[in-house]
């Protein structure tokens, strides 16, 4: 009797799927689910205030160019302007920023330039009351 009872104990692959990756997605699909279940009777709400979706782009209106900032080895520019101190281009920028109904400029550095003068650019922008946003291309 021993030996029939030690053949059930042997080391054998198991014959069952392993359903712990799909834990996972099952919670994911509920929550998906319950989030846009509006009930019995409760429609869901698709209603977009007017204004808050930016207008399409406009080919007989096209949006103004934004303003900006370029840092580069030979001083501040504005624009396609010549080289300037910080704080002239500041109090150039803003003016023609403002004119477009906009508080953003785009803000450009060269790769030469230290981390410490583009952020005495955005603390500057911040000072004169607008925001920075950085573009991401290369100067040369």
């Amino acid at each position: 009797m021993a030996q029939r009872m030690a053949g059930r104990f042997e080391a054998r692959p198991l014959a069952a799927i392993n359903v712990t990756p799909l834990v996972p997605v099952l919670l994911a699909i509920f929550a998906v689910l319950a989030a846009t279940a509006g009930g019995p009777g409760k429609p869901v709400n698709l209603y977009v205030e007017p204004g808050s979706v930016p207008p399409p782009y406009d080919a007989l209106h096209p949006l103004p160019p934004r303003v900006f900032i370029s840092l580069e080895r030979d001083g501040v520019h504005v624009g396609p302007s010549e080289a300037m101190t910080l704080e002239q281009a500041v109090s150039l920028a803003a003016p023609m920023t403002r004119a477009q109904g906009a508080d953003v400029i785009m803000v450009r550095a060269d790769i030469e330039t230290p981390y410490s003068e583009v952020m005495g650019a955005v603390r500057a922008l911040n000072a004169a009351g607008l925001k920075a946003e950085f573009l991401n291309e290369d100067l040369h």
